[in-house]
C-alpha cells in the first residue's frame, strides 16, 4: 500500500520534532558534553562552513528566501480560497490540508532553527560559571565605573567613526578578540554586515538580526554613527554561538572596548555608561549627565525619538512576540536580559583575573594592577 505523499511528510515532521525535543532533553540533561559536541563541534564547522560562503553572497540569502517564501504563501492562499468555494467534500480537504501544511512547514523552520544556531540557547551560561561571583555586582562598583565611563567620554568626545567599508572587518577582529578574553575559542564565522530587506529591520524596535540558515548579520539602516560598531559587535556575538542577550551585549563591549579605534571604544563606553545609569540613584544619575559634553545627550536621547517615530502597534506585537520567544527558551526576564549584561561586566572575572575595567581612553585594563 503506498502511503501518500502528504502523510509522509506528516510523520516526518513528528519525528523531526520529537528528534528536537530530544536533543534539548540531553542539552539541559548533560550541558557540558552537549556543549563539546554541538556548540564546540557541529556548530562551530557549520558556522564557519556557511559563514565562508555567505561572505561570498553580496545580498541577503535570507531576503531572497522571504521573498520566495511571500510568494508561496500567496499561491497557497489562492488555492485554499478556491477549495473554499467548492464541494463541501473539496472545503473539508482543502482545510485539513492547509492545516497539515502549515504544520509541516512550521515544524522544518524550527527545526532547522535549532539545529543550526538556537540550540546555543541551551548551552552553559557565563551567570552560571566560576568565573562569575555575584558578590562583585553592587551600586558602588556601578556607580564607581560610571564615574570612569564619564571621564572616557569627556576625552574621546569629537572621534569620528570608521568607515562602513571597514568596520565589519574591524569589529570582527574585536569580537575575537573578545571570545578569548572569555576563555572561549573564536570561530571564523561571516564578516560582511548585510542590512535585511531593503531597510524593513529599521520599521521594528529592532537595531539587528543575526539569522541563522546562512549565518548573515544583519542591522538597521536608521542606526546612528555611535550606534553602529556595538550593534555590529552584538550581532557577531551571536554568531559566535552566545544566544543570550546579555551574553551578546556583554561581548560587545569587550569587543569596543579592546579596539585601537578611538570611535569604537567611544560606542562601547557609552553604551556601557547607559546602562550603568540605570542603576543609579536619580540624584547621581542626573548630575552625571549633566556633566557630559552636549554630543551625548542628543545621544542619549535619540533612541527614545526614533521608537517614537516607530507605529505602537507594531512596536508592542514586536515586542510581545519577542519577549515571550526569550522566555520560551528558559529566559525568564524577557527582552530585561539585553540589561542583564551589566551583571556580567561586574560579576565576570576575565582572563585577566579582574572584572572589566577601563582608562581614561576608555581602553580595556588588561592586566590586574
Amino acid at each position: 500500500m503506498r502511503i501518500p505523499k502528504g502523510r509522509r511528510l506528516f510523520a516526518l515532521a513528528i519525528a523531526l520534532d520529537l528528534s528536537l525535543l530530544g536533543l534539548v532533553w540531553l542539552a539541559l540533561r548533560y550541558p557540558a558534553a552537549f556543549e563539546e559536541i554541538y556548540t564546540r563541534g557541529f556548530f562551530a564547522w557549520y558556522a564557519e562552513t556557511a559563514g565562508w560562503l555567505s561572505d561570498r553572497i553580496p545580498f541577503s540569502v535570507h531576503e531572497a528566501i522571504g521573498l520566495v517564501l511571500f510568494l508561496l504563501v500567496l499561491r497557497a492562499t489562492a488555492r485554499f480560497v478556491l477549495r473554499l468555494c467548492g464541494r463541501r467534500q473539496a472545503r473539508r480537504r482543502g482545510i485539513g490540508a492547509t492545516l497539515q501544511g502549515i504544520f509541516v512547514t512550521l515544524s522544518l523552520a524550527a527545526c532547522a532553527f535549532y539545529l543550526l544556531w538556537g540550540l546555543n540557547y541551551f548551552r552553559p551560561r557565563l551567570v552560571h560559571s566560576s568565573c562569575f561571583d555575584k558578590g562583585l555586582v553592587t551600586v558602588e562598583r556601578s556607580t564607581a565605573l560610571a564615574q570612569n565611563c564619564l571621564s572616557a567620554l569627556i576625552a574621546l568626545a569629537g572621534t569620528a567613526c570608521p568607515p562602513d567599508r571597514i568596520l565589519a572587518e574591524e569589529m570582527q577582529t574585536c569580537v575575537h578578540n573578545a571570545m578569548r578574553l572569555i576563555g572561549d575559542r573564536p570561530l571564523a564565522t561571516a564578516v560582511r554586515v548585510k542590512y535585511f530587506l531593503g531597510g524593513w529591520l529599521s520599521a521594528l524596535p529592532s537595531t539587528g538580526v543575526t539569522l541563522p540558515l546562512l549565518p548573515e548579520n544583519h542591522v538597521s539602516l536608521d542606526l546612528f554613527d555611535y550606534e553602529k560598531p556595538f550593534i555590529i559587535a552584538h550581532e557577531k556575538a551571536h554568531l559566535q554561538g552566545r544566544a543570550m542577550e546579555s551574553e551578546a551585549n556583554y561581548l560587545a563591549l569587550l569587543a569596543c572596548l579592546s579596539s585601537e579605534h578611538p570611535s569604537i571604544r567611544k560606542s562601547g563606553v557609552f553604551f556601557l555608561f547607559r546602562m550603568l545609569l540605570r542603576t543609579l540613584p536619580p540624584g547621581e544619575r542626573a548630575h552625571l549627565i549633566s556633566l557630559l559634553p552636549d554630543e551625548y545627550r542628543q545621544d542619549l536621547r535619540a533612541p527614545a525619538i526614533r521608537l517614537a517615530q516607530k507605529s505602537a502597534f507594531v512596536v508592542a506585537l514586536f515586542q510581545a512576540l519577542y519577549g515571550n520567544f526569550l522566555k520560551a527558551q528558559r529566559i525568564e526576564d524577557g527582552l530585561a536580559n539585553y540589561s542583564a549584561a551589566l551583571t556580567l561586566v561586574l560579576g565576570f572575572r576575565l582572563n585577566s583575573g579582574q572584572t572589566l575595567a577601563i582608562d581614561g581612553r576608555g581602553r580595556l585594563v588588561r592586566e590586574t594592577e
